[in-house]
This record gives C-alpha cells, sequence and structure tokens, in this order.
C-alpha cells in the first residue's frame, strides 16, 4: 500500500454536540456485540430506528428533534419518555437498514439459529403500535449455525438487497408484491465478507478475506476481479463503493487488532492503488471484531468512519475534482469532535452511525454499545470543489427550521396527520 498524506488540520467543520439519549440501561454483559449496523434512518418518511436487545425502537424526526434541542449540558434523557416506541421481538436484531425508498424496514435476526430478515412497512409506523408486525419475511440461509456478515439495500426504489453470510456465501433478494422473494445466490466459494451497491445500483462489490474487491452483475456474474494489496496480508471487513472506480476499505492486517482506512482507485486499466491511512479512528478494544462504520457524504465527497473498537467518528474528505485522488483525513478541533461518551468510567462504542438530512442542518447520529443515542450538529464551512453550498444536502422535507434544527413541531404534527391519513388509506386502519 501507499502512505496516505499527512492528516490537515481544519476549523471549517465541526461536529457540534446536541444532545444524548438513553435508549437502554447500560450493562457490560450485554453490549449487543454481535450487531453490525445498529441504526438507520429513513429521510423521507422522516424515522430514525435503533436497535434494542430484543427488537428496536423507532422514533420519528419530529420528537427527535424536540428532544434533542436542550442542549449538551441537559442529563441524558430516556429514549421512550421523549416519543420512541419500542417494537418487541423475541431476537436481537443484528442488523437494521431502510431502503432507498424509505417505505421499508429491514430487520435481521437469528432465529431459532438460523438468519432470517424481518421486512416492515414504515406506513404502518405512525400508529406507534409495539406490536406491529413485519410484512413479510425472507429466510437467508436454511443452514442451522449461519451468521450474517453485512446487508445491503440497491440505491434504487426497489426492495432488493444482499447479504454476505458468515460462511462466505452470497445471497441477492428481490421482494415483489409484498410476499414473493426472488433468491439468486453463490455458494461459499464468493467469500463474501462485506457487500456495497455503487451509487448507482447497477453493481455491486464484494470484499474477501484475501483483500480482494469482486464486483457482480445483478445476476451474479462477476464484472471484475480487482485484486488485493501486495505484500502483508489484508482481511477485507468493510467495503463502500464511492465512484466509478474508488472504494473505501475497513482492512485488518495480519496479526493486528485495530482496522486501517485504504481509499482504493481501481481504474479500468493499470493495477488498483491502495492509499494507506492507517487507523484513522484510533481504536484500542482488542475484544471486538476490527471494521468501520461507514457513512458517505456523496454530495461533499466525504467519508464519515467510526470504528467498532474506539469511540471517535473520524473525517475523510476529497481535495481534488477528481475523486481517484486527494482524499485527506481531516483532523478536527477538540472541540469540535464528535466521541461516543462514557457510561460512568466504561468506554462504550459505536454498534452504526447516520446522517438525518430531513433537517435545516445536517445532524449526525451515533448508537453506542452501552445504550447511548447521541447526536451532533453538522457545521460545514469547508470549500468544496462543485459544491456551491454545504446544506443543499438538506431537504427539509418535514417542516421548516426551529432551534437551529430544522423541524417545527407544529409543522410537523401536520406533515404526520397528513401521512397519517395517507397510511390508513394505503394500508387500512387496523395494520
Amino acid at each position: 500500500m501507499e502512505p496516505a498524506p499527512d492528516a490537515g488540520d481544519t476549523k471549517d467543520f465541526r461536529f457540534e454536540k446536541l444532545s444524548e439519549l438513553v435508549a437502554w440501561q447500560p450493562d457490560r454483559e450485554k453490549e449487543l456485540s454481535g450487531v453490525i449496523r445498529g441504526l438507520t434512518v429513513t429521510n423521507k418518511f422522516g424515522y430514525v430506528v435503533c436497535v434494542r436487545e430484543n427488537g428496536f425502537y423507532v422514533m420519528d424526526h419530529g420528537s427527535f428533534g424536540a428532544a434533542i434541542t436542550g442542549g449538551p449540558n441537559v442529563a441524558p434523557r430516556d429514549l421512550q419518555e421523549c416519543g420512541a416506541f419500542a417494537v418487541a421481538l423475541d431476537w436481537q436484531p443484528v442488523v437494521v437498514a431502510f431502503s432507498a425508498s424509505g417505505l421499508t424496514l429491514a430487520v435481521a435476526v437469528i432465529r431459532q439459529d438460523v438468519p432470517v430478515v424481518l421486512l416492515y412497512d414504515t406506513r404502518a409506523f405512525p400508529r406507534r403500535d409495539p406490536n406491529t408486525q413485519p410484512f413479510h419475511t425472507v429466510n437467508l440461509s436454511s443452514q442451522a449455525g449461519a451468521t450474517i456478515s453485512d446487508f445491503a439495500w440497491i440505491p434504487l426504489e426497489e426492495d432488493t438487497f444482499a447479504v454476505a453470510l458468515g460462511d462466505g456465501s452470497l445471497g441477492l433478494f428481490d421482494v415483489k408484491d409484498g410476499n414473493q422473494t426472488t433468491i439468486n445466490g453463490v455458494g461459499r466459494e464468493a467469500g463474501a465478507v462485506s457487500v456495497s451497491w455503487s451509487p448507482k445500483g447497477k453493481q455491486f462489490v464484494v470484499g474477501r478475506p484475501d483483500g480482494s474487491l469482486v464486483q457482480y452483475k445483478p445476476d451474479l456474474t462477476v464484472a471484475r476481479v480487482i485484486t488485493g494489496p501486495k505484500g502483508q496480508a489484508y482481511v477485507c471487513r468493510r467495503v463502500v463503493w464511492l465512484s466509478t472506480f474508488v472504494f473505501a476499505v475497513s482492512y485488518q492486517k495480519q496479526g493486528e487488532t485495530q482496522p486501517i482506512l485504504a481509499i482504493v482507485h481501481a481504474p479500468k486499466t493499470g493495477d488498483p492503488v491502495f492509499t494507506d491511512f492507517g487507523d484513522v479512528c484510533g481504536g484500542f478494544s482488542d475484544q471486538r471484531l476490527p471494521f468501520y462504520h461507514f457513512w458517505a457524504v456523496l454530495e461533499w465527497k466525504m467519508l464519515l468512519v467510526a470504528s467498532n473498537t474506539g469511540p471517535e467518528v473520524a473525517l475523510v474528505s476529497c481535495q481534488s475534482e477528481d475523486e481517484s485522488t486527494g482524499w485527506l483525513q481531516m483532523v478536527l478541533d477538540e472541540t469540535g469532535r464528535a466521541e461516543v461518551p462514557l457510561v460512568g468510567a466504561d468506554e462504550a462504542y459505536p454498534l452504526g452511525v447516520a446522517v438525518l438530512t430531513g433537517t435545516q442542518v445536517p445532524v449526525l447520529v451515533v448508537v453506542s454499545t452501552l445504550g447511548s443515542l447521541v447526536s451532533f450538529r453538522i457545521a460545514n464551512h469547508m470549500k468544496i470543489k462543485g459544491v456551491p453550498n454545504n446544506n443543499a444536502i438538506c431537504r427539509y422535507e418535514l417542516g421548516g427550521p426551529c432551534n437551529g434544527y430544522g423541524v417545527d413541531r407544529p409543522t410537523f404534527r401536520h406533515i404526520v396527520r397528513q401521512r397519517d391519513k395517507l397510511a390508513e388509506k394505503a394500508i387500512g386502519p387496523n395494520m
């Protein structure tokens, strides 16, 4: 690998802590360590969903916005007291993920020693029913003891998702009409550890234990194989497809306990270039699987990185018009960093990250192993080539400005009433 350029300092980008909510009481023995994607948002329909020990929490943006406007000095408040409702399950979710349309929530669990995905209709959530039932269940494997390594929705208005299982097998699932599932797969020879769709959803890429990346077409024919880094052995733990020839990869070096970030430029011709940024989050736990939670803000040419083994969220930004070069880790001012807080004297680690954009300003949300749901206003004043307005990523879909957060409670209540009427018309009053 090639070494990354020295990190750059900036005061033009800040994470400003808004509040801390309590999703569940901290318990060192119940850190939900098997969770791989513990937080998801839909900015189209205005919901934040996070895992809990036996089920998941659902909170609308209006309640969430009101809960976090108290400021960072307000004592942590209970999530349910702030308007969230819990959906109970008999199993701990390992993945929660909204589809690109926002209409479907996927909740992956291990049920009776077999991995399944429960699919929920988002339009049922305004009813706040703790007994909300999935409209469809998808069995991912018939093998007892199978586990889930990664999950990814296609970034299109379709109910199609890809799954990497613990034995290396790969599955592509297409849900039609809410109750029919088309399944296509590759056995364990796929060596799938992680999966990510291209930004346009035309292909997806699989990360493998030998560090290589394999691009697949939707019919699961191999479109391209990108060989892994030369020299020292690297295991791919996570991958995100950033642009046509550029990927961000969470690698683990052989014998190391912390992840490293590599930006991979793989042009059509010539060898791929791997740029080694090292451990951008400064992780230290050797008791957890070393990988990064990624959130790409493509409009800003930025990547937010949270480590499964450390508390801080890192920022990596592309400083050039050509996204194949110019990636740089940005060192933020000490007062403008996003970190998962201690709970008492105990360290906590991210279970997932997400960015809210159905608001006046973007908001970073992080859920931790010890039950904290922490939010940070993103203040971005960096000059980005080709981006005339940094707040253009916010769509204001759920109301106007309020206390700088961008969700007006009366306006939101009106929108929810409208949405309730639409939901009842679409799915009936009893769903």
